[in-house]
């Protein structure tokens, strides 16, 4: 059991720092609260804006597409600065 604890670990720490998961990950949150927005859009011109979960969720798939990108960008460029040397 000892080394399968291990395999499972190493896998979910492998994953959870992959920069492209993080971003895939980002833009379906990003998309699904881009969709609830402008289905309750609709409730604006009817009765009045309100915050709802899709608005929170928007604004962190937003961030964390903002701070994955940046994390990749990072990446490709000390790639760029080792294959330079």
């Amino acid at each position: 059991m000892d080394n399968l604890s291990n395999t499972v670990k190493a896998f979910v720490e492998k994953l959870a720092t992959n920069n492209w998961v993080n971003l895939l990950i980002a833009l379906v949150c990003l998309a699904t609260g881009v969709s609830d927005v402008m289905a309750t859009a609709a409730d604006v011109s009817q009765g009045g804006f309100t915050l709802r979960a899709g608005h929170g969720l928007a604004t962190l798939g937003a961030w964390q597409a903002i701070q994955a990108v940046g994390a990749i960008l990072s990446s490709l460029d000390y790639a760029s600065k080792a294959a330079d040397r």
